[in-house]
């Protein structure tokens, strides 16, 4: 995992005990590293995690610059890589990881390819790249990223810091705050609902519920209710199709 900027230990430090995770190590604070890496792949200015007693033999090899690792295992480490303990090492690597992929921060550029219907609404900061359209009565809120390509609306509600990836498609839906939706989701749309002797179809009336912090995989779909709302609660995590 390369990464343009180098992280120094006392962003990893500070990361980790905002998230409420103790730790020590003798690392000094100004020291850096230049990417998050496996065992076996990291090199000698990264920064890499043992939370699995089968891959003892790739801890003892490593070249890694720096490991997260929990003090049971301390007598593991090879002499030339530095320690830093964790209770938990997987879950200390998955909040740390953050801070090598760089995020994704609007720009606040809405495209002059983009297309914007009169009865919607879009807030401050909001990016939309070229050949989305935004559909009638829609909200766009602060630092909403929409990427290329999306159809938005009708009615469709998109909370702050919500990222909307590329060809993706979205109505009668309400999105929370600090969402990502990924490529090629359909959200909102008509459910699989007829009569089965008939086969009359039945329509559907109703809408989605996304709440806060919710990741949605590339290319899956939620159709809305036929009354009331598809709800998927906060923090839940959709994995692609």
């Amino acid at each position: 995992m390369r990464n343009i900027n180098k992280i120094s230990f006392h962003q990893i430090k500070n990361i980790l005990n905002k998230n409420n995770l103790e730790n020590s190590s003798e690392i000094n604070e100004n020291e850096y590293f230049e990417s998050l890496n496996s065992l076996v792949s990291a090199g000698i200015n990264d920064l890499t995690f043992f939370s699995n007693e089968n891959l003892t033999k790739d801890i003892i090899n490593t070249n890694a610059k720096g490991i997260l690792i929990n003090k049971k295992n301390k007598s593991l480490i090879p002499i030339n890589t530095k320690p830093i303990y964790v209770e938990n090492p997987y879950k200390a690597f998955a909040i740390i990881s953050n801070l090598f992929m760089p995020q994704n921060v609007s720009n606040g550029i809405i495209s002059t390819h983009s297309d914007i219907h009169n009865s919607s609404t879009i807030k401050n900061n909001v990016q939309i790249d070229s050949f989305s359209h935004i559909k009638e009565n829609c909200e766009i809120h602060d630092n909403v990223i929409i990427e290329s390509n999306c159809t938005i609306g009708p009615n469709v509600i998109i909370e702050k810091n919500t990222i909307i990836k590329s060809h993706t498609r979205l109505l009668n839906s309400n999105i929370g705050s600090n969402c990502i939706i990924k490529s090629g989701a359909v959200i909102g749309g008509t459910g699989f609902g007829f009569d089965l002797k008939s086969k009359n179809r039945i329509q559907h009336f109703g809408n989605v519920i996304i709440e806060n912090n919710c990741n949605i995989g590339s290319n899956t779909t939620i159709d809305r209710a036929v009354f009331d709302s598809t709800i998927i609660s906060k923090n839940c995590f959709i994995d692609n199709l």
